[in-house]
């Protein structure tokens, strides 16, 4: 289990348009993630997987509850997602080429080869 779920009794316990951000906090800690593009959300998530021996875990259950301030931070709403609120995403595994980054230690020496020149400033006297 990853994470601390949120029981029905902790949950209807606080109330939208009452409670502020010390109130939520006193009662479910501190949220596992805030919205990262404003301060108004927060986020509480469990999830609990499940394996046997050679198996990969497998993700069986999972709860997020979000909580949306107002801004005088007063709760303005409280909801729960569960697993099957979320959508499978695939993953694109390409990758962008990045020149330069795949040179064998020979290469990086050959390449700097007659790019150092002698100090033309100093003349000799």
């Amino acid at each position: 289990m990853h994470g601390d779920p949120i029981d029905e009794v902790r949950l209807s316990s606080i109330v939208k348009g009452t409670h502020t951000r010390g109130d939520v906090a006193a009662l479910f800690g501190s949220p596992s993630s805030t919205s990262p593009f404003t301060d108004g959300t927060w986020y509480y998530i469990s999830a609990r997987k499940e394996g046997f021996a050679f198996i990969a875990d497998a993700e069986v259950e999972r709860q997020i509850v979000t909580v949306r301030f107002d801004e005088r931070g007063v709760v303005d709403d409280i909801r729960i997602l569960t697993l099957e609120n979320g959508r499978v995403v695939d993953v694109v595994d390409r990758e962008t080429p990045s020149f330069g980054e795949d040179l064998s230690i020979l290469q990086q020496f050959l390449g700097n080869v007659g790019r150092f020149e002698k100090d033309t400033t100093q003349q000799r006297q």
